[in-house]
């Protein structure tokens, strides 16, 4: 309970110009009463309101506007708008590839846009953008908010971008836990072997051996006779600077 009738004078030592920290603790947030403790109280000054939304401390009609704006905003949009029919997550969901309704997101319900998203990603669904929708809500939620209370706009091309940045980012690292837990596991096969760690710079011919296999699907062998040129240059390579 905080007593509303409390002022500057309450809040200071009896005498002296120095804050009552506990109280002033017990009454404000701990990032309000962090900001108060820095101040320097004139104990010459009487008590006086001040209008919070103003730099200066007074009320003017233009920071009332603010004011009312602010209070309206929250209640004027609704999280179905906000998330999927505004024309910011409109394009940012355009910008993102993945499928949407044919007729277009449900403008009342939540859940029914919820419900095709899901469905869109379910086991019968080939397509595989669509599992980054929970990163594309996630980022048209957090630009809304860097809008509201941080004044910072990102532009709707920004927001896709990053949303299928991070899910990428998710699923890289899904799919490398699950092969590391595969090879744990063949590990006691293998013996004598072991797991270790090695710099990318002392072991850039596994690793071009590895990419060539992954990304570029060179399946052939790697033992056969004379094995392919570029690997054989890769290995000239470093003996070359093994040895000096």
């Amino acid at each position: 309970v905080i007593d509303l009738t409390l002022t500057i004078a309450d809040l200071l030592v009896e005498g002296t110009g120095r804050w009552k920290v506990n109280l002033v603790r017990q009454t404000f947030t701990d990032e309000d009463a962090e900001l108060i403790l820095k101040l320097k109280p004139h104990r010459s000054r009487k008590d006086s309101f001040k209008w919070g939304y103003a730099a200066n401390g007074c009320y003017s009609s233009q920071s009332g506007r603010k004011l009312l704006d602010l209070l309206k905003e929250p209640s004027s949009e609704s999280i179905c708008h906000l998330l999927f029919s505004c024309p910011f997550a409109t394009e940012v969901w355009d910008r993102s590839g993945v499928q949407l309704p044919l007729n277009g997101f449900s403008r009342s319900y939540v859940f029914l846009n919820v419900y095709h998203l899901i469905f869109a990603n379910g086991r019968r669904s080939h397509y595989t953008q669509n599992k980054v929708f929970p990163w594309v809500l996630w980022q048209i939620w957090k630009t809304r908010n860097a809008l509201f209370f941080e004044k910072v706009q990102a532009s709707s091309c920004t927001a896709a971008t990053k949303a299928l940045e991070e899910a990428d980012e998710w699923f890289d690292i899904i799919h490398f836990g699950y092969l590391l837990e595969k090879i744990i596991h063949a590990l006691p096969f293998l013996y004598p072997c072991s797991l270790e760690y090695v710099e990318g710079a002392r072991n850039n011919v596994a690793e071009k051996i590895a990419v060539s296999v992954t990304r570029d699907h060179r399946c052939q062998s790697y033992v056969a006779s004379g094995g392919p040129r570029w690997l054989l240059n890769r290995l000239e390579s470093e003996a070359r600077r093994a040895c000096t």
